[in-house]
């Protein structure tokens, strides 16, 4: 059920909320069962460019919070600092 959950864009607390219990005591329970939680989308440098490039071409004048929403409406989650580091000072990570 977590699984699905998450697969299906539900956040953490959500989850926690759905089983009335809270976030940590999922992510004990998880962990305690050998579950890996990844806070972050396994995401190579080239793909996460060419997503990033995407989002700057259709949306052009977009700031970092947008950016990130745009992200996480695909299911992406980084650290918001290195879309930002990418995007608006053309840095490669």
């Amino acid at each position: 059920m977590i699984e699905f959950m998450r697969t299906s864009g539900y956040t953490w607390t959500e989850v926690a909320n759905a089983l009335e219990t809270s976030r940590t005591i999922v992510w004990r329970r998880l962990r305690d069962a050998g579950y890996q939680i990844l806070k972050y989308t396994d995401i190579s440098d080239e793909q996460l460019d060419n997503v990033l490039t995407t989002i700057q071409e259709q949306y052009p004048n977009c700031g970092q919070q947008l950016i990130s929403g745009f992200l996480k409406s695909r299911g992406i989650y980084i650290p918001r600092d290195i879309g930002y580091m990418k995007v608006f000072c053309g840095l490669t990570l």
